[in-house]
């Protein structure tokens, strides 16, 4: 038996990481003695995948401003940053096999394919959107796994284990008290709503209290001034899907979906959060 190898590619950042992506050479070369190809082996996988976009941050800069005792006008001007926001599944696994290969280990690196889109939720380009898919994650999109990270060695009594969660890269919570009835929030229903993340998470005209949603979240993808896909690059996909990446392993992702308030999970953030810490994005590859 051997094992498999794909033959879809993935996108490739150049440099360093301009490798070969198809699966990696085994660690050892062929045994000729077949009772040393039987098992038990050691299987161990991982993969991820995220569905992103990219959302206004914090608010839009104030052009001008007429208040009166009457009423009050704004005219906002252009917005003086953008971030990624995103959904994420991901799984580690490590399982026995009995099965007889030809060579005594093999392990190949986990590879990514980009599905972009060119225009946001309301049908609108930025710039160059050519680039979009190429060198430029886009205002939204899912980033796959094309070839999920395998590796198979002699099983010496490692811990076997199978994980997997479904997390955000945010939260949003209750603003009221954590004594407070508390109103759920999916984040997915959050994703594209840029009058939301322009007023940093307060719902447009209204202050922060009550059941308003308030957030918590990183600094993923941010980029300054009005969003252009000319502003991104291969280096930054790779960037993002590794910060990403990062937060499974230090449980630094959010529930989904989420039923406490912003002032518990200051309090006690590990509640509201998950992740997989045997996830490893250095068994990544670009």
């Amino acid at each position: 038996m051997t094992d498999f190898t794909p033959v879809k590619q993935a996108f490739n950042r150049g440099g360093a990481y301009a490798a070969s992506l198809s699966g990696t050479a085994p660690t050892s070369g062929i045994i000729s003695e077949a009772s040393s190809l039987s098992g038990p082996w050691l299987i161990e996988t991982q993969s991820i995948e995220i569905d992103y976009s990219r959302v206004p941050r914090t608010g839009l800069n104030v052009a001008t401003k007429a208040i009166t005792l009457s009423g009050a006008t704004l005219t906002y001007g252009a917005i003086h940053a953008t971030q990624l926001i995103g959904m994420v599944r991901a799984t580690y696994s490590r399982t026995l096999d009995y099965s007889t290969y030809t060579t005594s280990s093999f392990q190949q690196p986990q590879l990514f394919e980009l599905n972009a889109v060119s225009a946001d939720a309301n049908g609108i380009t930025y710039g160059a959107s050519g680039q979009v898919g190429i060198t430029a994650l886009g205002p939204m999109g899912t980033i796959l796994t094309s070839q999920p990270y395998y590796r198979r060695t002699k099983y010496a009594n490692e811990t076997l284990q199978s994980s997997s969660i479904q997390a955000a890269t945010f939260v949003l919570g209750d603003a009221s008290a954590a004594s407070q009835p508390i109103v759920i929030y999916d984040q997915g229903n959050y994703l594209t709503d840029y009058a939301l993340w322009k007023d940093n998470a307060c719902v447009e005209g209204t202050q922060r209290n009550g059941s308003n949603p308030e957030k918590k979240l990183g600094w993923l993808g941010a980029l300054p001034g009005p969003y252009s896909p000319s502003q991104e690059s291969l280096l930054s996909i790779s960037t993002f899907i590794d910060a990403v990446s990062q937060s499974v392993t230090q449980s630094q992702l959010w529930k989904v979906p989420n039923f406490l308030s912003i002032q518990y999970l200051n309090l006690y953030p590990s509640v509201g959060q998950l992740g997989i810490p045997e996830y490893d994005n250095s068994k990544h590859q670009y």
